[in-house]
């Protein structure tokens, strides 16, 4: 089959579909299986809220340490592929170092409703913070920001468009269009043949005012480092901190710093002075 060929061939198939549909990769599920081995159920609820007409499920998981100060409220903003429950290990091990934590489905992925897209999932991180302010009562300036991967640029938009939480986390970014092209697209083709959301962090990144963590790993093949976390952490205003672990891939953070080490590095960034 020629080059030729091949081109006709993706654009009949874009023609159906766009990058926000294959970046964007929804988990639907009918129920969620939560594992109560670290977080017992009495410190965890289910919650909903309205996103676009579209209700939305979530899980609110409130700290072991009921009487800590100060108290930070972790929003936790998921990857691509899996819903909630798929992140749940990282959500843990905020609860074990002291943060309350707000995760969500976007919708599309796990119970929610609707259909998954970039703007969708901005509208979806806003009506998340708002849950959290109306709902839960937490204060605004407590807020922690924490995006993995295409959730990095939920919690960019909100750190950027929406409120200026105590501190951002954002764990192998993406910087723009073109990394995830390289990896989905089966040809060379520039991200606008088939875009139709802005998967460009970097308008937010630099609007950021909060302290900014960027983990991000050597061998990360889906966003690479150096055209990825590198490009994000670079566009950054001070203040801000890199960790960068040579031989951790894009889903594999935890296996380099280990979950003590994870916590430490969470309590450490966000427990520090402005």
């Amino acid at each position: 089959m020629t080059k030729y060929t091949l081109l006709l061939l993706c654009a009949a198939l874009c023609s159906s579909c766009s990058l926000d549909d294959l970046i964007i990769y929804p988990d639907k599920s009918d129920s969620y299986n939560f594992s109560t081995y670290i977080i017992p159920e009495n410190q965890r609820q289910l919650v909903t809220f309205e996103s676009g007409g579209n209700t939305l499920y979530g899980a609110y998981i409130k700290t072991r340490y009921a009487n800590d100060n100060p108290r930070f409220t972790i929003l936790y903003c998921h990857g691509r592929e899996r819903d909630m429950t798929g992140y749940w290990f990282e959500v843990e091990l905020h609860y074990l170092a002291g943060f309350d934590v707000l995760t969500y489905d976007y919708r599309g992925f796990g119970m929610s409703e609707g259909k998954a897209t970039l703007d969708g999932l901005y509208e979806d991180a806003a009506a998340a913070f708002a849950f959290m302010i109306d709902s839960l009562h937490v204060h605004p300036d407590s807020i922690v920001y924490h995006g993995v991967s295409l959730g990095t640029g939920m919690a960019a938009y909100l750190a950027s468009e929406v409120h200026s939480p105590y501190r951002i986390v954002l764990e192998t970014p993406y910087a723009n269009a073109e990394g995830w092209a390289d990896v989905i697209m089966p040809l060379n083709l520039p991200p606008s043949f088939v875009i139709d959301g802005n998967f460009n962090n970097l308008p937010f990144v630099r609007n950021f005012t909060a302290p900014l963590l960027v983990i991000h790993g050597g061998r990360d093949q889906v966003l690479p480092f150096e055209h990825h976390g590198q490009v994000v952490y670079n566009a950054a205003p001070e203040p801000k901190e890199l960790v960068y672990l040579p031989e951790a891939g894009h889903t594999d953070i935890l296996v380099h710093t280990g979950d003590a080490g994870y916590q430490y590095l969470m309590r450490n960034f966000i427990f520090a002075a402005r």
